[in-house]
């Protein structure tokens, strides 16, 4: 399975009025205050189990989207600094962290995609086959062995029949009765072996199916997604 890892230094709530910034910085602190703004927004609408989640005010929000609120798990880091000069920006982190420490996006869920699903068909396909093969090798070998159980208890009918007192009689008679048991004793197992292995292929058959149906869903999922995508692409930039 694979995933995506977004790792988002969100740099620090900075107070103009107080670093007195200018030019490009002035710039850079705005941009930096307005998409934090725009994320505490997001975070709000998760806190409320909003309907509607802003994602789309800011880039930032737009592409943190899929680990904010979709099948994720998100750890967030927020560091302060002791020093009386950042108590502004120290209360501000606190009570940040505070509001997103009580969101909960729920447990993530295994992934599940094409390539995954395609390489599981594959692998019951070729699992299919094998078990199919072995069940034919089994059928054939029920035969044999059915057609030589037919055999010696036919000898030993006609055995019974004409037997004598004599000792090689007996000795030939107790050894067909010993060869059929063993006949007997081997038809049982490979009928056993047969049945399991049926049992075996109707799972494997039923896997197939769900996995086919997985596929089939996840890539109508996708194309969905991508036209989804596509418009939010449209309307964003």
């Amino acid at each position: 399975n694979k995933g995506t890892l977004y790792l988002v230094d969100l740099a620090g709530s900075e107070r103009v009025r107080k670093s007195e910034v200018e030019g490009q910085a002035l710039k850079e602190a705005q941009h930096i205050n307005k998409s934090l703004s725009a994320l505490g927004n997001v975070m709000e609408a998760l806190d409320r189990k909003s309907s509607h989640v802003p994602y789309r005010d800011s880039k930032l929000t737009h592409l943190l989207q899929n680990a904010l609120g979709g099948n994720s798990r998100t750890m967030m880091v927020v560091t302060v600094c002791p020093h009386n000069n950042s108590y502004d920006e120290t209360a501000f982190a606190l009570k940040f962290a505070t509001r997103v420490r009580r969101i909960n996006l729920g447990s993530a869920q295994k992934n599940v995609n094409a390539k995954n699903l395609e390489e599981s068909v594959k692998n019951l396909t070729s699992e299919l086959s094998i078990i199919s093969k072995a069940k034919e090798r089994s059928e054939s070998q029920l035969k044999s062995l059915k057609r030589e159980k037919d055999r010696v208890e036919e000898k030993l009918a006609k055995a019974s029949v004409t037997r004598s007192n004599s000792k090689g009689e007996m000795k030939t008679l107790n050894l067909l009765k010993q060869t059929n048991n063993d006949i007997t004793a081997r038809w049982q197992k490979e009928k056993n072996a047969r049945e399991e292995m049926a049992a075996e292929l109707g799972k494997t058959q039923e896997a197939l199916r769900r996995v086919q149906k997985d596929l089939s869903s996840l890539q109508h999922k996708q194309e969905s997604l991508s036209r989804q995508n596509e418009e939010k692409e449209n309307i964003i930039f």
